[in-house]
């Protein structure tokens, strides 16, 4: 897993799965913590996903909504989706920007 940070949105690539949980919390964390009351999160390089990075990513969007955030995924690349559409999660990640 491969990630950028800038002042505007979080880039995510690589593959996304158990043993990168932990960095990968670490991550959402400090994004968290920020003032922004948007959170853009740009998964397009990502690769392959696994269920215990889409729990994650669940996990984000409650923390954020309870935080008085949101949480704008872009640019969700087919394995991704596919992923999304097999657990049944895709309708909680499509947003303007996908």
């Amino acid at each position: 897993m491969d990630f950028e940070l800038s002042d505007e949105k979080i880039q995510l690539s690589g593959i996304l799965e158990y043993n990168t949980i932990d960095a990968l919390h670490e991550i959402f964390k400090q994004i968290l913590g920020r003032e922004d009351p948007v959170l853009l999160i740009d998964i397009g390089g990502i690769r392959q996903i696994d269920t215990a990075a889409l729990q994650l990513f669940l996990a984000l969007q409650r923390d954020a909504r309870a935080a008085g955030k949101e949480v704008i995924w872009q640019n969700i690349p087919d394995p991704v989706s596919e992923s999304l559409r097999l657990t049944g999660l895709r309708p909680l990640f499509e947003k303007a920007g996908n």
